[in-house]
């Protein structure tokens, strides 16, 4: 789609840069997966380091013990500290280190990740010698920007969010849904160890109808629990029908869709998306309708390109404004 697109342009852009990248979005929206591309794609990564690279999600430690997964520590730096550990720092040396969920980081933590970024030094815990390491720094948070900024020091703020990436909600992502599907359905029978399930057309079509009007709130990962509960039902035969099976799986009754059936369709033609997936198996639309909200796109896209190419409207078609 072309929200998702924007991202992926604007996150190749700046993936050659050796700047701190931000990305906000929902849960379960792919800022992980975002983060790995960038890595990915940038000169920052050892290739050595791509099955387990540095990664932490900063809500599960303690302050003290998240300093010590950071900077690493010495032997008795504190009890169990049984012999000298590197940390996520050190591994991170020459290629990239994630911090997903960074509101959930301590001031303490900040400040010291501060004087890293600046000058690339660190001190491990219980050690007088500082260590240094030159990595890139991407961060990820599912908070709302003005909750974050409440949360981080300024400073640190200032230097994290360098560049921002927002990461869309897979509700504004609508002509994705089918070719996400099926890769995450194909997922989920690997991580099962399960042979793929390959569903009818008719009830694929009926499945993707009914995920393209629900808001999603766990956006992928709603996907992904539809998935499991349909490769669960699959092997009870006495589930006559796993899309039901499969979307009893999602939290809360879909939306009903502010727009007519001819509008869905409409909007759907413009967009390059199969018509099948709104208007369901027994369901019709008005085809006067239908017409009348193509030329309404159509009007509304040829003003707006118009007047972006400061030109009168005639010279983009064969029809009169006024048409």
């Amino acid at each position: 789609s072309s929200a998702a697109k924007e991202v992926y342009a604007a996150a190749r852009g700046v993936a050659g840069l050796k700047i701190p990248v931000l990305i906000l979005g929902e849960r379960g929206t792919g800022k992980s997966s975002l983060a790995g591309w960038i890595r990915q794609t940038s000169p920052w990564r050892r290739p050595e380091k791509d099955a387990h690279w540095p990664a932490v999600a900063c809500g599960q430690y303690a302050p003290e013990t998240m300093r010590a997964e950071l900077c690493g520590h010495t032997k008795g730096a504190f009890t169990g500290a049984t012999a000298a550990r590197p940390g996520l720092l050190d591994a991170a040396d020459g290629d990239t280190l994630f911090l997903d969920e960074i509101g959930d980081m301590s001031r303490e933590l900040q400040r010291l990740l501060i004087k890293t970024l600046d000058e690339g030094q660190y001190l491990p815990l219980g050690s007088l010698r500082p260590r240094t390491s030159d990595f890139r720094l991407i961060c990820a948070t599912n908070m709302p920007e003005q909750q974050l900024r409440s949360r981080l020091d300024p400073d640190f703020y200032d230097r994290v969010a360098t560049i921002s990436l927002t990461m869309p909600p897979l509700r504004d992502l609508g002509e994705d849904i089918p070719w996400l599907w099926d890769a995450i359905l194909r997922d989920a029978a690997a991580r099962a160890r399960v042979a793929p399930l390959a569903l009818p057309a008719a009830d694929r079509t009926r499945l993707l109808a009914v995920l393209r009007g629900h808001p999603l709130p766990g956006n992928l990962r709603d996907l992904s629990q539809v998935a499991f509960r349909m490769l669960t039902a699959r092997a009870d035969p006495g589930t006559p029908d796993l899309v039901a099976a499969g979307l009893s799986a999602l939290r809360g009754p879909a939306p009903a869709s502010p727009l007519s059936r001819a509008q869905q369709a409409a909007r759907a033609f413009s967009g390059g998306t199969n018509l099948a997936t709104v208007v369901p198996v027994g369901g019709s639309f008005a085809t006067e309708e239908l017409f009348r909200e193509l030329r309404r796109y159509l009007a509304s896209e040829l003003r707006a390109l118009a007047a972006a190419r400061s030109v009168a409207v005639e010279t983009l078609c064969d029809v009169h404004p006024r048409s």
